[in-house]
Protein backbone atom coordinates (compact mmCIF):
# COMPACT_ATOMS: atom_id res chain seq x y z
CA UNK A 1 0.00 0.00 0.00
CA UNK A 2 1.98 3.23 -1.37
CA UNK A 3 0.25 6.55 -1.45
CA UNK A 4 1.88 8.54 -4.25
CA UNK A 5 3.81 11.35 -3.63
CA UNK A 6 1.83 14.84 -2.58
CA UNK A 7 2.42 17.70 -0.38
CA UNK A 8 1.33 16.97 3.38
CA UNK A 9 -1.81 18.60 3.91
CA UNK A 10 -1.92 21.91 6.60
CA UNK A 11 -4.36 19.45 8.62
CA UNK A 12 -1.92 17.04 9.25
CA UNK A 13 0.54 19.49 10.31
CA UNK A 14 -2.03 21.25 12.77
CA UNK A 15 -2.71 17.79 14.14
CA UNK A 16 0.80 17.72 15.45
CA UNK A 17 0.89 21.05 16.84
CA UNK A 18 3.43 22.90 14.32
CA UNK A 19 2.90 26.13 14.67
CA UNK A 20 1.27 28.03 11.13
CA UNK A 21 4.56 29.86 10.20
CA UNK A 22 6.81 26.63 10.50
CA UNK A 23 4.14 25.31 8.07
CA UNK A 24 4.85 28.03 5.93
CA UNK A 25 8.35 27.75 5.92
CA UNK A 26 7.73 23.63 5.45
CA UNK A 27 10.98 22.93 7.83
CA UNK A 28 8.48 20.50 9.91
CA UNK A 29 8.45 17.65 6.38
CA UNK A 30 12.12 17.60 6.44
CA UNK A 31 12.61 16.99 10.78
CA UNK A 32 9.80 14.50 10.18
CA UNK A 33 11.89 12.14 7.70
CA UNK A 34 15.30 12.95 9.26
CA UNK A 35 13.63 11.74 12.44
CA UNK A 36 12.19 9.13 10.82
CA UNK A 37 15.47 7.83 8.70
CA UNK A 38 16.96 7.77 12.52
CA UNK A 39 14.22 5.65 13.87
CA UNK A 40 14.59 3.14 10.55
CA UNK A 41 18.28 2.80 11.78
CA UNK A 42 17.07 2.33 15.91
CA UNK A 43 14.03 0.07 14.66
CA UNK A 44 16.16 -2.19 12.10
CA UNK A 45 18.58 -2.71 15.24
CA UNK A 46 16.32 -3.44 17.79
CA UNK A 47 14.42 -6.11 16.16
CA UNK A 48 17.62 -7.70 15.08
CA UNK A 49 18.79 -7.06 18.44
CA UNK A 50 15.71 -8.86 20.07
CA UNK A 51 15.16 -11.65 17.17
CA UNK A 52 19.01 -12.95 17.51
CA UNK A 53 19.76 -11.88 21.14
CA UNK A 54 22.65 -10.05 19.91
CA UNK A 55 23.86 -6.61 21.70
CA UNK A 56 21.88 -3.78 20.87
CA UNK A 57 25.11 -1.50 20.92
CA UNK A 58 26.76 -4.50 18.81
CA UNK A 59 24.79 -3.63 15.94
CA UNK A 60 24.08 0.15 15.85
CA UNK A 61 27.14 1.69 14.61
CA UNK A 62 27.68 5.39 15.28
CA UNK A 63 26.09 8.52 14.12
CA UNK A 64 27.94 10.18 11.50
CA UNK A 65 26.55 13.69 9.65
CA UNK A 66 25.76 13.46 6.17
CA UNK A 67 26.42 16.05 3.51
CA UNK A 68 23.14 18.21 4.16
CA UNK A 69 23.39 18.23 7.59
CA UNK A 70 21.64 15.14 8.60
CA UNK A 71 22.72 12.78 11.61
CA UNK A 72 21.73 8.44 11.23
CA UNK A 73 23.36 6.00 12.95
CA UNK A 74 23.82 2.69 10.69
CA UNK A 75 23.01 -0.84 11.45
CA UNK A 76 26.11 -3.57 11.07
CA UNK A 77 24.65 -6.99 11.46
CA UNK A 78 26.42 -10.28 10.54
CA UNK A 79 25.29 -13.72 12.24
CA UNK A 80 25.34 -17.24 11.16
CA UNK A 81 22.47 -20.04 12.14
CA UNK A 82 23.62 -22.98 13.52
CA UNK A 83 20.93 -26.36 13.94
CA UNK A 84 18.31 -25.77 16.49
CA UNK A 85 18.48 -27.58 19.91
CA UNK A 86 16.97 -27.23 22.82
CA UNK A 87 20.26 -25.79 24.27
CA UNK A 88 20.89 -23.17 21.92
CA UNK A 89 17.18 -22.06 22.18
CA UNK A 90 17.10 -22.26 25.94
CA UNK A 91 20.37 -19.20 25.57
CA UNK A 92 18.58 -17.39 22.68
CA UNK A 93 16.03 -16.65 24.92
CA UNK A 94 17.89 -16.13 28.38
CA UNK A 95 19.93 -13.46 26.15
CA UNK A 96 17.29 -11.97 24.65
CA UNK A 97 15.61 -10.99 27.95
CA UNK A 98 18.55 -9.53 29.07
CA UNK A 99 18.95 -6.34 29.31
CA UNK A 100 21.37 -5.07 26.57
CA UNK A 101 18.33 -6.30 23.98
CA UNK A 102 15.84 -3.57 24.05
CA UNK A 103 12.04 -3.72 24.19
CA UNK A 104 11.13 -2.96 20.70
CA UNK A 105 7.37 -2.52 21.51
CA UNK A 106 7.03 1.32 21.96
CA UNK A 107 9.45 1.41 18.11
CA UNK A 108 7.49 -1.53 16.02
CA UNK A 109 3.88 -2.28 15.73
CA UNK A 110 3.23 -5.71 16.93
CA UNK A 111 2.76 -7.50 13.68
CA UNK A 112 6.43 -6.17 12.14
CA UNK A 113 7.78 -7.41 15.28
CA UNK A 114 6.63 -10.94 15.14
CA UNK A 115 6.96 -11.58 11.67
CA UNK A 116 10.58 -11.08 12.48
CA UNK A 117 10.74 -13.75 14.52
CA UNK A 118 8.81 -15.78 12.97
CA UNK A 119 11.21 -15.59 9.71
CA UNK A 120 13.41 -16.47 12.32
CA UNK A 121 12.46 -19.39 13.89
CA UNK A 122 10.80 -21.32 10.89
CA UNK A 123 13.95 -20.27 8.59
CA UNK A 124 17.00 -22.46 7.47
CA UNK A 125 19.72 -23.45 9.93
CA UNK A 126 23.32 -23.01 8.55
CA UNK A 127 22.93 -19.49 6.95
CA UNK A 128 25.09 -16.66 7.08
CA UNK A 129 23.83 -13.28 7.28
CA UNK A 130 25.49 -9.96 6.36
CA UNK A 131 23.45 -6.20 6.63
CA UNK A 132 25.23 -3.11 6.87
CA UNK A 133 23.26 -0.11 5.71
CA UNK A 134 23.37 3.78 6.58
CA UNK A 135 20.66 6.32 5.76
CA UNK A 136 22.02 8.79 3.24
CA UNK A 137 18.82 10.85 2.71
CA UNK A 138 14.99 10.91 3.76
CA UNK A 139 12.08 12.62 2.19
CA UNK A 140 8.13 12.67 3.28
CA UNK A 141 6.32 10.91 0.76
CA UNK A 142 2.86 11.01 2.01
CA UNK A 143 1.08 11.32 5.37
CA UNK A 144 -2.93 10.67 5.99
CA UNK A 145 -4.99 11.54 8.85
CA UNK A 146 -7.21 9.15 9.86
CA UNK A 147 -9.70 10.81 12.22
CA UNK A 148 -11.83 9.34 15.18
CA UNK A 149 -10.16 6.00 14.45
CA UNK A 150 -6.75 4.19 16.17
CA UNK A 151 -4.99 0.68 15.78
CA UNK A 152 -5.45 -0.39 19.05
CA UNK A 153 -9.57 1.36 18.94
CA UNK A 154 -10.31 -1.19 15.77
CA UNK A 155 -8.68 -3.93 17.89
CA UNK A 156 -10.77 -3.25 20.67
CA UNK A 157 -14.17 -2.95 18.37
CA UNK A 158 -13.67 -4.35 15.00
CA UNK A 159 -17.17 -3.54 14.09
CA UNK A 160 -15.19 -0.04 13.62
CA UNK A 161 -12.80 -1.38 10.97
CA UNK A 162 -15.06 -0.70 7.82
CA UNK A 163 -16.13 2.63 8.72
CA UNK A 164 -14.57 4.21 5.70
CA UNK A 165 -15.50 1.61 3.12
CA UNK A 166 -19.05 1.78 4.12
CA UNK A 167 -19.11 6.16 3.73
CA UNK A 168 -17.54 4.90 0.19
CA UNK A 169 -19.94 2.30 -0.03
CA UNK A 170 -22.91 4.89 0.75
CA UNK A 171 -21.55 7.61 -1.51
CA UNK A 172 -21.79 5.20 -4.25
CA UNK A 173 -24.99 3.94 -3.48
CA UNK A 174 -26.32 7.48 -3.55
CA UNK A 175 -25.15 7.87 -7.36
CA UNK A 176 -26.82 5.05 -8.36
CA UNK A 177 -30.47 6.00 -6.79
CA UNK A 178 -29.54 9.97 -8.48
CA UNK A 179 -28.39 7.74 -11.92
CA UNK A 180 -25.82 10.89 -12.00
CA UNK A 181 -21.98 11.59 -10.40
CA UNK A 182 -22.85 12.85 -6.79
CA UNK A 183 -22.67 16.60 -6.31
CA UNK A 184 -19.82 18.24 -3.49
CA UNK A 185 -22.51 19.61 -1.96
CA UNK A 186 -24.43 16.45 -1.23
CA UNK A 187 -21.11 14.27 -0.73
CA UNK A 188 -20.05 16.84 2.01
CA UNK A 189 -24.27 16.42 3.42
CA UNK A 190 -23.74 12.44 3.59
CA UNK A 191 -19.47 12.72 4.88
CA UNK A 192 -21.31 15.03 7.95
CA UNK A 193 -23.99 12.60 8.58
CA UNK A 194 -21.07 9.73 8.49
CA UNK A 195 -18.57 11.64 11.05
CA UNK A 196 -21.53 12.26 13.46
CA UNK A 197 -22.53 9.23 13.67
CA UNK A 198 -18.49 7.73 13.84
CA UNK A 199 -17.70 10.37 16.17
CA UNK A 200 -20.69 9.25 18.35
CA UNK A 201 -19.98 5.50 18.08
CA UNK A 202 -16.14 5.76 18.78
CA UNK A 203 -16.30 8.56 21.78
CA UNK A 204 -14.57 6.94 24.79
CA UNK A 205 -16.55 7.75 28.17
CA UNK A 206 -14.51 8.18 31.66
CA UNK A 207 -15.10 9.47 34.42
CA UNK A 208 -14.83 13.62 34.04
CA UNK A 209 -14.01 13.36 30.28
CA UNK A 210 -14.92 12.67 26.88
CA UNK A 211 -11.53 10.95 24.63
CA UNK A 212 -11.65 11.07 20.41
CA UNK A 213 -8.44 9.13 18.96
CA UNK A 214 -7.38 9.69 15.97
CA UNK A 215 -4.52 8.48 13.92
CA UNK A 216 -1.96 10.09 11.60
CA UNK A 217 0.08 7.46 9.11
CA UNK A 218 2.85 8.69 7.39
CA UNK A 219 5.33 7.21 4.46
CA UNK A 220 8.69 8.19 4.50
CA UNK A 221 11.13 7.21 1.76
CA UNK A 222 14.69 6.07 3.46
CA UNK A 223 17.70 5.86 0.97
CA UNK A 224 20.25 4.15 2.28
CA UNK A 225 24.02 2.86 1.43
CA UNK A 226 24.06 -0.83 1.49
CA UNK A 227 25.26 -4.39 1.32
CA UNK A 228 23.12 -7.05 1.97
CA UNK A 229 23.72 -10.99 1.17
CA UNK A 230 21.99 -14.21 3.00
CA UNK A 231 23.67 -16.94 2.34
CA UNK A 232 23.25 -21.22 2.47
CA UNK A 233 26.00 -22.66 4.05
CA UNK A 234 25.06 -25.65 3.14
CA UNK A 235 25.26 -24.73 -0.86
CA UNK A 236 27.27 -21.78 -0.29
CA UNK A 237 24.92 -20.14 -2.24
CA UNK A 238 23.74 -16.21 -1.99
CA UNK A 239 19.96 -16.61 -1.73
CA UNK A 240 19.25 -12.91 -1.12
CA UNK A 241 21.09 -9.78 -1.63
CA UNK A 242 24.41 -9.71 -3.80
CA UNK A 243 27.65 -11.96 -2.91
CA UNK A 244 30.46 -9.00 -4.04
CA UNK A 245 29.85 -7.01 -1.13
CA UNK A 246 29.71 -3.86 -3.11
CA UNK A 247 27.62 -0.91 -1.17
CA UNK A 248 24.27 -0.14 -3.36
CA UNK A 249 22.01 2.80 -3.23
CA UNK A 250 18.71 1.06 -1.94
CA UNK A 251 15.41 2.77 -1.17
CA UNK A 252 13.60 1.86 1.80
CA UNK A 253 9.72 2.95 2.19
CA UNK A 254 8.98 3.18 5.98
CA UNK A 255 5.68 3.52 7.03
CA UNK A 256 4.84 5.13 10.79
CA UNK A 257 2.06 5.80 12.88
CA UNK A 258 0.94 7.91 15.82
CA UNK A 259 -2.32 7.66 17.93
CA UNK A 260 -3.11 11.05 18.55
CA UNK A 261 -6.31 11.66 21.51
CA UNK A 262 -8.59 14.97 21.97
CA UNK A 263 -10.53 15.19 25.73
CA UNK A 264 -13.30 17.16 26.01
CA UNK A 265 -14.01 17.91 29.97
CA UNK A 266 -17.41 17.32 30.94
CA UNK A 267 -17.46 20.40 32.41
CA UNK A 268 -18.14 23.15 30.25
CA UNK A 269 -16.21 25.75 31.18
CA UNK A 270 -12.60 23.92 31.06
CA UNK A 271 -11.49 23.67 27.46
CA UNK A 272 -10.47 20.54 25.55
CA UNK A 273 -7.05 19.66 25.04
CA UNK A 274 -5.30 17.66 22.34
CA UNK A 275 -2.34 14.90 23.23
CA UNK A 276 0.02 13.90 20.31
CA UNK A 277 1.35 10.61 21.03
CA UNK A 278 4.83 8.64 19.78
CA UNK A 279 5.61 7.62 16.19
CA UNK A 280 5.75 3.81 15.81
CA UNK A 281 6.78 1.92 12.69
CA UNK A 282 3.92 0.06 11.32
CA UNK A 283 5.68 -1.54 8.49
CA UNK A 284 8.68 -1.16 5.68
CA UNK A 285 9.08 -2.37 1.98
CA UNK A 286 5.58 -3.39 2.07
CA UNK A 287 6.61 -6.33 3.97
CA UNK A 288 3.20 -6.28 5.61
CA UNK A 289 1.29 -5.09 2.44
CA UNK A 290 0.87 -1.29 4.95
CA UNK A 291 -0.13 -3.31 7.80
CA UNK A 292 -3.25 -1.62 6.99
CA UNK A 293 -6.15 -1.66 10.30
CA UNK A 294 -9.08 0.37 8.60
CA UNK A 295 -10.20 -1.14 5.69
Amino acid sequence: FFCPPRPPSPQAATRLKIPWYHQLIGGWKEELADSSAWAFSQGVSAVLSNTYAIPFEDIISQSEENEDGSIHGGVNFGYTTTAKTPENTMNSENAAAGEECPEVEYMMEENLRKLYQSAHDSGKDQMQIALQTKPVAASLQSILWIPFLSRSLVEQRPELRQSFLNLAEELERHEKELCRPITQFEAMKVGGAFAEALASASMQHFDDKHIWESTLIAQVLVECDEVFSVTDLRTNQVIQGHADGKIRRVSHLVRLENKMETHFPENAARSSAHYVGSWQITDWDDLLDGNLWYV
